[in-house]
């Protein structure tokens, strides 16, 4: 299972917070803040913390996180196939020490990832972005979207 191989890779910058992976298990919405979305209890970024680790690895069933409520600061995030981000708020991913990270794998054109805004500028923004590229990762924004690196 994929899940292991990610967890193996996120071990060093998980220890720092919680790592929370995406079930989708909410009847009612694709909501971040809905702890029934995720494996075991909680949410990303609940109670404002920054160290968590966000892994949204199996699109079923439910492929779209919205990003529904403030800005979301997060050490890592790994965006597997098939998902959809949609931001309604930005997610940082912190430049803490042995975080920043974000990783996008996929294989096109069905299963790629897409991240869109329902307002305009709205943007992910991490340390530094790895893209699976033996994956042939597609990573499809609209307009209003933005994916950026900072120092």
């Amino acid at each position: 299972m994929r899940i292991v191989a990610v967890l193996g890779a996120l071990a060093a910058p998980v220890l720092a917070g919680t790592l929370y992976v995406w079930s989708g298990d909410s009847a009612s919405n694709g909501n971040r803040t809905d702890d029934t979305n995720w494996l075991g209890s909680g949410y990303p970024g609940e109670g404002g913390t920054t160290a968590d680790s966000v892994i949204l690895d199996d699109p079923s069933p439910r492929p779209e996180m919205i990003q529904d409520t403030g800005v979301l600061t997060i050490q890592t995030l790994f965006v597997g196939d098939g998902h959809t981000i949609r931001l309604d708020y930005d997610i940082i991913v912190t430049t803490a020490a042995d975080g920043g990270m974000l990783e996008f794998e996929g294989q096109p054109p069905a299963d790629g990832t897409t991240v869109y805004s329902s307002t305009a500028n709205r943007k992910i923004q991490a340390q530094y972005v790895i893209v699976n590229t033996g994956m042939e990762t597609v990573i499809t924004t609209d307009g209003n979207t933005r994916i950026t690196t900072v120092d």
